[in-house]
C-alpha cells in the first residue's frame, strides 16, 4: 500500500495538526512493514518531522520537497494542485491523505480521504474574508463529493458535516483527535518546571492560563469580564495569561479591554510560545480555562488535564463531548456563573484535586496510537 500525506499547511510550532502528522510518520509504518508513506512538505516541514522518526523507519518514508521554505497559501495551492496529480500517477499512489481540499483534479487509480477537523468557515463566516470563505466552501463542497472516505474528529463534526453536505452522510467515519503524551505528562518534577518557567519568562505567581488563537469566537472577551468580577471581589490574587496567535489583528481588542478594566498589571499575552514549551505553562496553572464558543473537538483542555491542571470550559459544540466528566461544563455568556466557577476550583482544594484525578484518568483515552490505527483500518477498508 502506498499513501500519500500532504503536511504542507501544518506550521510547525503554531499547527495543531502537526501533532497529527508527525505520530502518523512514527506511528503508521507498524501497522503494515509493506506499507510505503510519502510526505509532501517543505524543506524546513521535512528538517522538522525527520527528528522524531524512528531510525528503522526512515527507509520506509520518502519526502517529496514542495519548496525550499514555507511560503504563500495562494503559491501553496497552486503547487498542491500540479504536484499531488503528478505524484499520484507516478508514484502510483493508493490513498491520497490530507487535511485540506486541494487539488481539484480527480485521481483516476488513486483514493482520497479527507480529514475535516475544522469548520469555522461555516460557523463563524463573518470571521473570514469574503473571498476565502467563498473558496472554502467552493471547494469543500467539491472535495467532499469526490472523497472516498471522509473522517471526522469528533461526533458534533460528522454532525455538522452532515448539514451542511447531506450526501457525505454515508462516508464519514468519527476518529478522535489525541495529544502529544510525550510532551503533555506529569513525570517531570513540579518544582524544575516552576524554575524554568520562572527563568524563560519570568512567571512566578499563580495564574489562570487559556491557551487559544485570539479570535472572536474564542471569548477572549468574556474571559476578562469573568476575571474583572474576581479581582474586584479580591479573594484570589492570580494572574490571568493567554496564549496563541493573533488572527486579523484582532488581540488589538482584547488588549484594549485589559486597559479599560484596569488589568494590565494582571493579564500577561504571549503572541507566540512553542508546543514544546506549552507543558511547563499547564503545569505551573493552577487553573485552565477554555470559554471557546466554537470548537469541532479542542485539544488544549486534554493537554491540561494531562498535566494535572484542572479545566472549566464551555458547555458548547463539541467540547463536552471531548472533555465528559472531566471539566466543569458551564456556559460562560452567564459571566457571574463563569466566574464564580473560577474562583470555586482557585480556593477548594478538595475540588481542585478531584479535577485533576478525573482529567488524567478520562484524557488517557485520547492517544496517537489509538488515532493512527483507527485511520489505517479504514485505509484498508477502501
Amino acid at each position: 500500500m502506498k499513501v500519500l500525506v500532504d503536511v504542507t499547511p501544518a506550521i510547525p510550532g503554531k499547527s495543531g495538526s502537526v501533532g497529527a502528522f508527525r505520530n502518523m510518520m512514527r506511528l503508521l509504518p507498524d501497522e503494515n512493514s509493506e506499507l510505503e508513506l510519502f510526505i509532501l512538505a517543505s524543506h524546513e516541514q521535512q528538517a522538522y518531522y525527520e527528528k522524531y522518526l524512528y531510525s528503522e523507519d526512515k527507509d520506509r518514508i520518502v519526502f517529496i520537497e514542495i519548496s525550499k521554505k514555507s511560503f504563500s497559501t495562494f503559491r501553496r495551492i497552486i503547487a498542491q494542485n500540479i504536484l499531488i496529480p503528478k505524484i499520484c500517477k507516478d508514484k502510483k499512489i493508493d490513498i491520497f491523505f490530507s487535511f485540506n481540499p486541494e487539488p481539484l483534479i480527480s485521481f483516476r487509480r488513486t483514493k482520497e480521504i479527507f480529514k475535516i477537523v475544522d469548520l469555522q468557515f461555516l460557523e463563524s463566516p463573518h470571521e473570514f474574508h469574503f473571498r476565502k470563505r467563498i473558496y472554502r466552501r467552493i471547494m469543500g463542497q467539491f472535495k467532499v463529493r469526490k472523497a472516498s472516505l471522509i473522517i471526522a474528529n469528533s461526533y458534533y463534526t460528522k454532525t455538522q458535516i452532515v448539514k451542511h453536505y447531506p450526501h457525505a452522510k454515508n462516508k464519514i467515519r468519527v476518529i478522535y483527535e489525541a495529544f502529544d503524551n510525550q510532551l503533555f505528562n506529569t513525570r517531570t518534577s513540579l518544582n524544575t518546571i516552576k524554575n524554568n518557567l520562572r527563568n524563560k519568562y519570568g512567571i512566578d505567581k499563580g495564574y489562570i492560563l487559556y491557551v487559544s488563537s485570539f479570535r472572536p469566537y474564542k471569548n477572549h472577551l468574556l474571559a476578562l469580564e469573568a476575571y474583572k468580577i474576581l479581582m474586584d471581589r479580591g479573594k484570589i490574587s492570580h494572574d490571568l495569561i493567554f496564549i496563541g496567535n493573533d488572527i486579523n489583528n484582532y488581540k488589538k481588542s482584547i488588549e484594549e479591554k485589559i486597559l479599560i478594566n484596569g488589568l494590565e498589571n494582571k493579564v500577561k499575552i504571549f503572541n507566540f510560545v512553542h508546543h514544546s514549551e506549552l507543558p511547563m505553562f499547564y503545569r505551573c496553572a493552577d487553573l485552565t480555562i477554555y470559554p471557546s464558543e466554537f470548537e469541532t473537538f479542542g485539544i488544549p483542555p486534554l493537554e491540561s488535564m494531562a498535566c494535572g491542571t484542572p479545566v472549566i470550559a464551555n458547555k458548547s459544540t463539541a467540547i463536552p463531548e471531548i472533555c465528559g466528566e472531566a471539566a466543569i461544563l458551564i456556559d460562560v455568556k452567564n459571566i457571574p456563573s463563569f466566574a464564580e466557577a473560577i474562583e470555586h476550583v482557585l480556593l477548594d482544594d478538595n475540588l481542585a484535586n478531584l479535577l485533576k484525578e478525573k482529567g488524567i484518568l478520562h484524557c488517557s483515552s485520547f492517544c496517537w496510537e489509538k488515532n493512527v490505527h483507527e485511520t489505517y483500518v479504514e485505509f484498508t477498508n477502501l
